[in-house]
């Protein structure tokens, strides 16, 4: 999926459908199993050819949310699925909730490229989902940059 992504490739199949809904098919039922990355690769996929899929993104926030911490998702991974959900307009206030709760708890953000940073707070303006403590903590880590130089 992730190169299709890449490549901004979309393959049409004769029933009307394309790749895309058919990589979907196989894997909702398999999300379970998906690494962090995986996980993220695959939301980015579908949000960078602008290709939407409300169940596979239904079922991928509903595996995420189920899991008892986030503690394997790098930096990468937290900002890549939200930026997808927002670039897509997939909405789910719970994931977006559960993502800020846990960068919210970083003892720092050192480990976060500006980049990531800039998609994560681009991706809740653009969702609309309002958590303050997490732009203050951005705001807080990008403060103390400035005062290091």
């Amino acid at each position: 999926m992730h190169a299709f992504g890449l490549a901004k490739v979309i393959i049409p199949v004769e029933d009307g459908s394309t790749f895309f809904d058919m990589l979907a098919d196989v894997a909702i039922p398999n999300l379970k199993l998906f690494t962090p990355q995986g996980l993220s690769n695959v939301l980015w996929a579908y949000a960078n050819v602008g290709v939407t899929h409300t169940e596979l993104f239904k079922n991928a926030g509903d595996v995420i949310i189920a899991m008892g911490h986030l503690d394997e998702f790098k930096p990468q991974h937290l900002s890549n699925i939200v930026w997808s959900y927002a670039t897509l307009n997939e909405k789910n206030p719970e994931l977006f909730k559960k993502f800020a709760d846990h960068i919210v708890g970083l003892d720092s953000l050192e480990r976060f490229k500006s980049q990531e940073i800039s998609n994560i707070v681009w991706a809740y303006a653009t969702a609309e989902v309002s958590h303050p403590k997490l732009f203050q903590t951005v705001a807080d880590h990008i403060i103390a940059l400035d005062n290091l130089n």
